[in-house]
């Protein structure tokens, strides 16, 4: 099969999530518009408008839909509809009964050409003929059981944009929740457990590409704000539920957590070793054995994306989402107007509570405490972005921006505890007695580094907690 496809020169298409071509079958030449159905959650949901065309050139026409046909119209007539980018690739088809529906699965084999860039097409696209758009990833579901494959959200124009813009491996960070209290409790969990899909899949061309560090991390953010709502949402979640999905992202973070973990050492700690002059030959030494480490974590953080544990949990989490009922029926019966508010206020008030514990005795904690101090302000300020749209925006903004001033004023304290077992690491991988004797003497610069960086965090914090306790409870 041949494909053209057609935009302005300005994209106004793709920025719409659209796309127009014109299909070579034979003698045949076929018009295809694309547009977008709905919220995808990690997988493509379109409306198609299909037509047999004579020439080589869009026939607007054919697209069987007025307001689309009108406004291809003003672009064709204002910018212009040019040549984009083309697909060539051999297609083997057949129609499959499943849970009676009725799916056409499609081998595709060939390349996407985007000016003189290039990219493969190796892919199995399933298209609903007839019965239940919830069985497809159900289809999924079963062939990962059985291929090594991958889910792609992007569809091949999407990969094309990418390709032609030079977008694929650009890290995508997590989009502004705005809750409503009007919103069910069910709705308002798919609203949020979207957005963290979104932030997870948008992130795994940069993971796999690894040129960018900011590709594992935010995907990492992804992974933990999808853990932060299961948290939020527990008391009125279905705990089968609710246990599969906290135990799988907590793997999937784990996996790429020696990539970040290398990333912070290599792009924060050792150039501000650096700036300290400390032992030039020691950090020198301890960069060129951390090379390698990096190198493996990133090979294992790729392993994810292709491990059938992490792409049925994608598939999983999209079939529930398409489905609905994360929702228990006891939650669900004793729902009451005005229940997101609640249980918002919950979560933020149990949040509270610690971080004012922790606050109440700041000076006589030790670097653990301070630690979990940290970790308990990220958590509550994820909760906090999630719920903001309950609240006034000014409220909310000062809210978030207190909380996120503790968790960076606490930096180092994660580099520290960071540092500390990427040197257990090193460790167990050298055999030489000199080398043992270089990583001896790391250890004792690392440790007097990061103390000297935690005694300046402890004089920066008292100011940044003492502005969170005079803050007003805004869920009150």
């Amino acid at each position: 099969m041949s494909n053209t496809y057609f935009d302005t020169p300005e994209r106004d298409l793709s920025r719409n999530k659209m796309s127009l071509r014109i299909r070579k079958v034979g003698n045949r030449k076929i018009q295809t518009l694309k547009a977008p159905s709905g919220k995808s959650a990690g997988l493509q949901h379109l409306i198609e408008f299909e037509a047999e065309v004579q020439g080589d050139e869009p026939n607007l026409e054919k697209v069987d839909d007025k307001k689309l046909r009108k406004f291809l119209g003003k672009l064709m007539k204002s910018r212009g509809l040019g040549h984009s980018f083309s697909t060539e690739f051999t297609r083997s088809s057949r129609i499959v009964e499943f849970a009676r529906s009725k799916i056409e699965v499609c081998v595709d084999v060939g390349k996407i050409t985007a000016g003189e860039k290039e990219m493969p097409i190796s892919e199995v696209e399933l298209e609903l003929i007839e019965g239940q758009a919830d069985k497809l990833p159900k289809l999924a579901l079963e062939l990962n059981k059985k291929y090594a494959v991958r889910t792609e959200s992007r569809s091949k124009a999407n990969r094309a944009y990418d390709l032609l813009e030079n977008r694929l491996a650009k890290p995508l960070k997590a989009e502004k929740i705005s809750l409503t209290p009007e919103q069910s409790l069910e709705d308002a969990f798919q609203f949020v457990v979207r957005s963290c899909l979104t932030q997870i899949r948008g992130n795994e061309c940069a993971v796999q590409d690894g040129s960018d560090s900011e590709g594992v991390h935010q995907m990492r953010i992804g992974l933990r704000r999808l853990l932060t709502a299961l948290r939020a949402f527990r008391p009125v979640l279905k705990r089968k539920r609710f246990d599969y999905l906290k135990s799988t992202a907590a793997w999937a973070q784990n996996e790429l957590g020696a990539a970040r973990d290398w990333d912070v050492f290599r792009e924060h700690t050792v150039p501000q070793l650096i700036a300290a002059g400390r032992d030039q030959r020691i950090v020198t030494w301890l960069d060129k054995q951390s090379v390698g480490m990096q190198r493996d974590s990133y090979d294992r953080a790729r392993a994810l994306l292709v491990d059938s544990r992490y792409n049925a949990f994608v598939l999983q989490l999209t079939e529930w989402l398409n489905t609905g009922g994360f929702i228990s029926n006891k939650a669900r019966r004793g729902q009451r107007k005005g229940h997101l508010a609640k249980l918002a206020g919950e979560m933020l008030e149990a949040h509270d509570k610690k971080l004012r514990g922790l606050a109440s005795r700041l000076d006589s904690l030790s670097t653990e405490e301070l630690h979990r101090l940290r970790l308990k302000a990220k958590q509550m300020r994820y909760q906090a972005e999630f719920f903001q749209g309950l609240y006034s925006k000014s409220d909310a903004r000062r809210l978030v921006k207190s909380i996120t001033g503790i968790q960076d004023v606490l930096g180092s304290l994660n580099d520290a505890v960071v540092a500390e077992n990427l040197m257990n690491d090193v460790k167990s991988v050298l055999t030489r007695p000199g080398d043992l004797r270089q990583l001896t003497a790391a250890q004792t610069m690392l440790n007097q580094h990061m103390s000297d960086c935690i005694a300046k965090d402890r004089k920066r914090i008292r100011k940044v907690v003492k502005g969170y306790i005079k803050l007003e409870k805004i869920w009150v």
